[in-house]
């Protein structure tokens, strides 16, 4: 009977390196979430990651100008990218900063003791599955190959020995027209062996139905949704007030934060000229007063509770800023392949009620467009709908509820599994 009481192996499989602040909190989140649900589980996040990702964030001024072996610009990205090493000259010293700040954070994550760095997903799988009795795949775009290769480690083939479930996870851009034939035949195989299925939006839902229909298919919330911000240190908010006066930037006075680039700059200063302080996050902005590239993505996290408004066209710096009650101007520049295709920002905030904080990129581009975002936000700033907010954030929290319970399923079954065969 005591062989039973051993734990349970979970393995978390993601992009915990990625040098992006949402991809490291969903990944933390999900993580020390489970943890706590299954305190009596041994669970840690597994150190692969692809050789091209690594490369990917490589910082010299070649790899700047002209990319890396793994993608490389075309002439007009040179250009592009010429031209904003002389407007910013900062530039490369600031990426640095960033990446020593994800160094840091890292240290924090339940990493398992063995690494993996390697672009062969099957030797890595070989090695990997021993060490674990359930795999769970997501969150953030593990399933996308629209940019990422097709097959890959995320895509747990069937010979892989463990117990396989997804979180969250979510295909991005993809489409099933984006499939070839024998392509689509390898997913079906590949997802019809999953234990459970989880996503994070429709746009997977449907991917992944018209590849192989008859799936149980869930909904999961965004691990970043069950992350309390109150719980930890890491969460740092009076380090933050002070890396803001550091950069010049008074606390006590209204700030408007800004994640995106220099035409998003541009409008808000053709709104407001110098009316309210311009901080910009994970991207440098010519039109901010300050860039703050020595954030960890903890500090980033709660960067957002000093803002009054935040113009952002990213999915995390969408749901951190309502999470600090922070209203966003949430600009979409999403293009789908069809209607019915909806973006991963469109989709969440559709699910949180939240619509009002959507815009879509035309509209930065019209008079009457740039006058309805003016107005807009105007309105978040003066009269911010916190208990909107509050009331959609909790509804789509509430979804891991579901995973937690499916989760316990799994684990008991290991545990008769492991108990029949040493019983």
């Amino acid at each position: 009977m005591e062989n039973n009481k051993k734990p349970v192996r979970i393995g978390i499989l993601t992009f915990h390196k990625s040098i992006n602040y949402g991809a490291f909190l969903q990944c933390y989140a999900l993580s020390t979430n489970i943890k706590s649900a299954f305190p009596e589980a041994h669970v840690e996040v597994i150190d692969y990651c692809p050789e091209f990702e690594i490369k990917k964030y490589e910082v010299s001024l070649k790899s700047y100008v002209f990319g890396t072996q793994f993608i490389k610009y075309s002439f007009k990205g040179i250009i592009k990218n010429i031209a904003k090493l002389i407007l910013m000259p900062d530039i490369l010293k600031q990426k640095k900063q960033l990446n020593n700040a994800f160094l840091k954070a890292y240290e924090h994550l339940p990493k398992s003791e063995k690494q993996w760095v390697t672009d062969d997903y099957k030797k890595f799988w070989e090695e990997a599955q021993n060490d674990y009795d359930i795999v769970i795949v997501g969150s953030d775009a593990v399933w996308e190959f629209k940019v990422f290769p097709f097959p890959s480690a995320y895509f747990i083939e069937s010979d892989v020995d463990v117990r396989k479930m997804s979180y969250a996870a979510c295909s991005g851009r993809m489409s099933v027209h984006m499939t070839t034939h024998e392509q689509q035949k390898a997913l079906g195989k590949i997802w019809s062996d999953f234990k459970y299925i989880g996503v994070r939006d429709n746009t997977t839902k449907k991917f992944i139905d018209d590849i192989v229909s008859g799936l149980e298919i869930h909904h999961n919330c965004d691990p970043s949704f069950i992350l309390d911000l109150e719980s930890s240190p890491l969460f740092d908010r009076e380090k933050v007030k002070n890396i803001l006066i550091k950069n010049g930037i008074d606390p006590e006075k209204p700030i408007i934060g800004i994640m995106g680039g220099n035409e998003m700059g541009k409008m808000i200063r053709k709104f407001w000229g110098d009316k309210y302080q311009v901080v910009a996050v994970f991207y440098p902005n010519r039109y901010a007063d300050a860039y703050l590239s020595e954030l960890t993505p903890f500090e980033w996290a709660v960067v957002f509770s000093f803002f009054k408004v935040t113009f952002t066209r990213f999915f995390h710096g969408t749901i951190f800023s309502l999470k600090n009650g922070t209203p966003t101007v949430s600009i979409d520049d999403w293009f789908s392949d069809g209607k019915e295709q909806l973006s991963k920002l469109q989709d969440v905030l559709i699910r949180t009620n939240l619509t009002n904080h959507y815009f879509r990129i035309e509209e930065t581009k019209t008079e009457d467009g740039r006058k309805h975002i003016k107005e807009a936000a105007e309105k978040f700033i003066n009269n911010p709908d916190t208990l909107e907010i509050s009331e959609g954030l909790k509804r789509e929290s509430e979804c891991f509820q579901e995973f937690k319970a499916a989760l316990a399923s799994q684990i008991n079954e290991v545990r008769e599994c492991i108990f029949d065969k040493e019983g």
